[in-house]
């Protein structure tokens, strides 16, 4: 029997409520922490590149780069590790809430997450090349297969099929389905937009009144950090973007997770 959209949400939701402790810890130490490292390292030249405006002179920017060339390039390594490490976050969140007997392990979901870890790179990259050259050809194949595709990343941890079988076994399981995968996709992605939109009214009102001229349109006429307001409304943003992370990443995984959970059954 197909499931409502309603019993879907709700299921995941109530999941969520179940396991939030352990995805708010992988969250914390996958892409909080390496997120705040990343800021660290940003910290003594991203305000230099922000004084220069929206049309910054090229020797402008190059003369900031040799000024602070070694902290850039530990920025650009900060990024790049933070990137692996978020991508092992998504595997080791799926790998889990798929493979969990009633609750979820941190270090059990860990642990799966480590082993599959370079199979779902592989996989991503050859699905992002796939979409992106559809996307290249026309917008509406790339649609289309977006939706089609939708559950190969389960199918591929779960299943631990191949990349290709993955994609075409997701393909055969929306096929027929096609509208009502698409319709549940758009009317979950709303639901999230609705609370990220919440999420950037409380944050933006709380960044105006810790320090209104961060709300300032003129970047190049303001002095960065030139009082703790500016390290305080910093801390704000991340505090309630990991917050945020914590509610959507999860529960984005789950509804799909359950989703393809029961296409798999009917």
């Amino acid at each position: 029997m197909k499931k409502r959209f309603g019993e879907l949400f709700l299921n995941s939701w109530k999941e969520y409520k179940l396991d939030y402790r352990v995805f708010v810890l992988i969250i914390l130490l996958l892409i909080f922490l390496p997120s705040v490292v990343n800021y660290v390292c940003q910290f003594p030249w991203s305000p230099e590149i922000l004084k220069l405006g929206d049309n910054p002179n090229s020797q402008d920017i190059l003369n900031i780069f040799y000024n602070y060339k070694y902290v850039i390039i530990l920025s650009i390594l900060a990024g790049i590790v933070s990137f692996i490490l978020a991508i092992l976050s998504y595997v080791t969140m799926t790998y889990g809430s798929l493979n969990k007997k009633k609750e979820m392990s941190f270090s059990e979901s860990l642990i799966g997450g480590k082993k599959n870890f370079w199979r779902y790179l592989g996989f991503m990259i050859v699905s992002v090349i796939f979409m992106l050259g559809l996307y290249l050809l026309l917008i509406i194949p790339g649609i289309i297969f977006s939706v089609y595709w939708i559950f190969s990343s389960f199918i591929f941890i779960k299943e631990k099929k191949g990349i290709i079988e993955s994609l075409r076994g997701s393909y055969k399981m929306v096929k027929g389905n096609w509208w009502r995968t698409f319709g549940y996709s758009l009317l979950f992605f709303l639901i999230i937009l609705g609370i990220s939109f919440v999420f950037s009214l409380v944050s933006g009102l709380i960044l105006f009144i810790i320090n209104p001229a961060s709300m300032s349109n003129d970047l190049a006429t303001i002095n960065y950090y030139s009082n703790y307001q500016w390290y305080l409304g910093d801390a704000v943003s991340l505090i309630i973007n990991f917050t945020l992370m914590s509610i959507t990443i999860p529960l984005s995984l789950l509804f799909f997770k359950n989703f393809y959970l029961s296409m798999k059954e009917k």
